[in-house]
């Protein structure tokens, strides 16, 4: 595996930020069977409920276990939704594969280039690997999608969306359930709060951005006074709320689906092939899916495009569907969410 950051075991990780994900438990489940599964139980907390903030100040708790039903998504979550740091998942998963004797990692090697038809790997320090298949999870920016198109002449298409959202952060000393999924609606704005293992959270600021950037002095000021116009109420919870809001860099949102997800030697997985909205919950939980079947396929198909085709048949209409639900969702959650909130079953 070649990954263009540093090695985990080595960098101080814990001082960079991170913002937390929700992993459903079906998600984890399927993991199970390569082992996966316990390290990502270690390094989360098991969520029971959502509680949705009102400007009033009432909560009002939605337990996850009378929504058993219905589609996979972190709003109607089949056995429950599991939350956890983002480096702290990613690092536990690191370090149970590095016990593999099947696996070698290769940190500080970003690629350069891909040939999706020949299956060779150009790193920026000039190496040339040669691979009999090359897997790309390499994010919305992939390289390997890079090549995969060339080699067939399609393209991707991306999709802006008119919010961005900011990392806030609520101490451990902070009194806030950290069993439950904190949701603060407002029109025009949400807060969204995931739990630590050490009971502190960390939340996203979702706010229209029309066209004014908030990294700009004049986005910042709009922001902060977004924030104090619409969550007064919620400041105890954000103490750090004007700093962070001034450094923290403003993350823009998009989806983005891809027409084509393999060539002869290449495949995709993950954000690599299709980008959501996060309002679902989906977007870790779906590349984990990818992974599982695709790694299926490879099994089962002894020729490596029948895998692919097989893969893709049964990946890409779900996951075209579920980029296209989330943005009507994200519509909905952002401009009217009623503030004592209303979520249920959604097909």
């Amino acid at each position: 595996m070649f990954d263009r950051r540093t090695d985990p075991a080595t960098d101080d990780y814990a001082s960079r930020r991170s913002l937390n994900i929700a992993i459903a438990q079906n998600s984890v489940d399927l993991l199970a069977s390569s082992g996966l599964d316990r390290p990502i139980i270690e390094c989360t907390v098991q969520l029971s409920k959502r509680a949705i903030h009102s400007r009033s100040g009432t909560i009002t708790e939605q337990r996850y276990s009378d929504q058993i039903d219905g589609p996979s998504s972190l709003l109607t979550p089949p056995g429950g939704v599991r939350s956890g740091s983002r480096l702290d998942i990613a690092n536990a998963l690191f370090e149970h594969v590095r016990t593999s004797q099947h696996v070698s990692f290769h940190f500080s090697s970003a690629v350069r280039a891909i040939n999706a038809s020949g299956g060779t790997v150009e790193l920026a320090s000039g190496e040339i690997i040669t691979a009999d298949l090359v897997v790309g999870a390499d994010g919305a920016n992939s390289v390997v999608r890079s090549a995969i198109e060339d080699r067939h002449g399609t393209h991707t298409d991306r999709s802006k969306f008119n919010y961005a959202y900011k990392e806030l952060f609520v101490p451990a000393d902070v009194a806030l359930d950290g069993s439950a999924f904190h949701i603060w609606p407002r029109q025009g704005s949400l807060i969204m709060a995931l739990p630590n293992r050490d009971g502190s959270f960390r939340a996203s600021y979702f706010y229209p951005v029309d066209g004014v950037t908030s990294d700009s002095g004049a986005g910042v000021d709009r922001a902060l006074a977004l924030f104090r116009e619409n969550h007064a109420d919620c400041v105890r919870y954000f103490p750090q709320y004007a700093s962070e809001l001034r450094v923290n860099p403003e993350c823009l949102m998009f989806t983005l689906t891809t027409e084509t997800w393999y060539a002869e030697r290449a495949a995709l997985v993950g954000d690599a092939c299709h980008t959501i909205l996060p309002f679902t919950g989906m977007g870790l939980n779906l590349a984990f899916e990818d992974c599982i079947v695709l790694s299926q396929n490879i099994e089962h198909y002894p020729d490596v495009t029948a895998a692919f085709e097989a893969y893709v048949n049964t990946r890409k209409s779900m996951t075209d569907d579920a980029a296209g639900k989330a943005k009507i969702l994200g519509q909905i959650v952002l401009a009217l969410l009623p503030e004592d909130g209303v979520f249920g079953q959604i097909n």
